[in-house]
């Protein structure tokens, strides 16, 4: 049996970047649709401050590229979290061009695997002003969980805004955000 998300071409994933593709859109726009019922957002701002929302993405593959670009369009300020910023600029013009790198509307953060603590404490401090979390980040056998656990603890939740979300688009349990559970394992839990 071949699980064909894991079909591999030259380091590419043919298979698996489509379902990425549709996975961050589907996530954002989800995310979204939660803040505008729980917290009043409308068009990426506060009806009541018009201060801009602000969404986290936490690595920007195929699936967090595609977050960013719903969370652009609807005139978020995004703040992105990144193991290789130096590359973010090549890899976000396909779909967004190069105009939200330049008008402020994204922060750029490096995720420095060889000092994880203090990448962490970057994405703890940035917390309380973030209104919604995705993390698209999967992680790997070059970063294995006894070097960083996680990168969002249960703790650290009670950094978030009232209203926030965390979602974790990776459908890994426990991995990078402590608290993040599959619907099958929620489903199993409920057994």
């Amino acid at each position: 049996m071949i699980s064909y998300e894991w079909v591999e071409d030259n380091g590419h994933y043919p298979l698996l970047q489509p379902m990425s593709e549709l996975t961050g859109a589907v996530f954002a726009r989800k995310s979204i649709d939660l803040l505008m019922t729980n917290a009043g957002l409308l068009g990426g701002q506060y009806n009541a401050s018009w201060e801009r929302a602000t969404a986290m993405v936490i690595g920007a593959g195929n699936i967090g590229l595609n977050a960013m670009n719903v969370f652009l369009r609807n005139n978020y300020k995004v703040i992105v979290i990144d193991k290789h910023p130096e590359t973010l600029r090549e890899r976000m013009l396909p779909l967004m061009g190069d105009l939200e790198l330049e008008n402020g509307k994204v922060e750029i953060v490096k995720f420095d695997e060889s000092n994880s603590i203090e990448s962490v404490n970057k994405i703890r401090l940035l917390l309380p002003t973030t209104d919604i979390v995705i993390n698209a980040a999967v992680r790997r056998s070059t970063f294995p969980k006894s070097t960083c656990e996680f990168i969002i603890t249960k703790e650290d939740l009670s950094l978030m805004k009232p209203n926030s979300i965390l979602c974790d688009a990776t459908a890994c349990d426990n991995d990078y955000i402590e608290t993040a559970i599959s619907s099958e394992s929620l489903s199993d839990w409920y057994k």
